[in-house]
């Protein structure tokens, strides 16, 4: 669970040379050391897609995670995997797709000078200089795990904002398809993995994906909290050893479990980066998202303020819903799910090069243009507006 040692964010030694054509300066400032005496803790939460019958291991689900420690509050933020021309704290930028640094900095050290061969502080310190936040600390989960994880605290209660249905669905357990109703959800494993990873229904994408799984990630805060130290502990924390790796320090935790418990579903602040932030295209690598530097900063800045402050209410997160049950949608009904097979055991998924073994997992609402306020919940069967705040 525990990848040892390690010395946070990547930091380029002063003489390194940029490792692609730099941006403007303005674009590109390193990530600041926090002025308060009370730091943030920010860690990036990595769902790195692979699994059972996957060669890949991109990181396609990448969630900044913050909590302030004074004002007991988190602030969660959703990053677009096909985001390109991150900056990076030596003054360039990586023009490829984001979901691709991790992989590439682990195989290719030699092009960041300075960094510990994990990739994923490479991959922290352009997330932390996008949003102009220190982040040092990760947790990386793999696809089986998070089922293990989900079906070990019994399942995860979720509030499903609009009803869905994505027949096209085939994996972990589903071979016809998966739907859903509007309403309180209690998921297991796979159930939940499903309602995190679907992004083909009618009016979805990957950045409604991305709300749905935050809204996974407090449904797990949740029955961590209230069932899973005290239903079964030793399951869950093995469960948690074999499919997390993290570099948060052992010290720290019973402290950092000390403040979550008592972080409630309003204390939640919740934000997705998407139009207008980012604007599609297509090139050479494919569908991209070009960013808007200055905007994603900007949004950055009022999703974290300064320790002691609170977000702008404008990303809290919405109350859960208190009924509903099934399964379904209308006319959209896939066949009838399997009997489970046995879940293949979690485990940490080899790479190549120096450093702590990555793990992989699931991943990550909408996020309110920089200026705007956003809406409220989508009703169901109507397709969410492009927002940029969490819904």
């Amino acid at each position: 669970m525990f990848a040892g040692e390690t010395n946070g964010a990547w930091v380029p030694p002063p003489t390194a040379k940029p490792t692609q054509d730099p941006l403007a300066s303005a674009t590109a400032s390193p990530s600041p050391a926090p002025s308060s005496t009370v730091p943030r803790v920010n860690i990036l939460l990595i769902g790195v897609d692979s699994g059972v019958g996957r060669n890949t291991a991109n990181t396609d689900t990448m969630i900044v995670a913050s909590l302030d420690l004074v004002t007991e509050t988190v602030s969660i933020i959703s990053i677009p995997r096909d985001m390109v021309n991150v900056p990076l704290p030596d003054g360039s930028a990586y023009a490829p797709k984001l979901n691709g640094l991790d992989s590439e900095a682990r195989r290719r050290p030699s092009g960041f000078p300075g960094s510990d061969g994990s990739g994923h502080d490479v991959l922290m310190a352009a997330v932390g200089t996008l949003l102009k936040l220190k982040i040092d600390y990760y947790a990386a989960v793999n696809l089986p795990g998070f089922v293990a994880v989900v079906d070990t605290l019994g399942g995860v209660d979720v509030t499903v904002t609009r009803n869905l249905c994505d027949p096209g669905y085939t994996e972990y357990g589903f071979e016809n398809g998966f739907s859903i109703k509007a309403g309180l959800r209690h998921l297991d494993g796979q159930e939940a993995l499903a309602y995190a990873r679907i992004r083909k229904a009618a009016g979805e994408s990957d950045f409604t994906r991305a709300a749905r799984q935050q809204e996974v990630i407090s449904g797990l805060r949740d029955a961590i909290v209230k069932r899973g130290f005290l239903s079964d502990p030793v399951a869950l924390l093995q469960a948690l050893g074999r499919s997390i790796s993290t570099n948060v320090p052992r010290e720290i935790l019973p402290d950092l479990a000390d403040v979550m418990a008592r972080v409630d579903r309003a204390d939640t602040y919740r934000a997705v980066i998407r139009a207008p932030l980012v604007k599609p295209g297509f090139d050479a690598r494919g569908s991209i998202q070009v960013p808007d530097i200055q905007g994603i900063a900007f949004l950055a800045a009022r999703l974290f303020p300064e320790p002691g402050t609170l977000p702008d209410a404008a990303f809290a997160a919405p109350p859960p819903a208190t009924t509903g049950s099934g399964s379904g949608t209308g006319n959209c009904v896939p066949a009838v799910r399997p009997a489970p097979s046995p879940t293949p055991a979690p485990g940490p998924t080899a790479t190549t090069g120096p450093g702590p073994t990555v793990t992989t997992g699931p991943g990550p609402s909408a996020s309110p243009e920089p200026t705007a306020e956003p809406s409220p919940s989508p009703a169901p069967e109507s397709p969410e507006p492009s927002l940029s705040a969490a819904p």
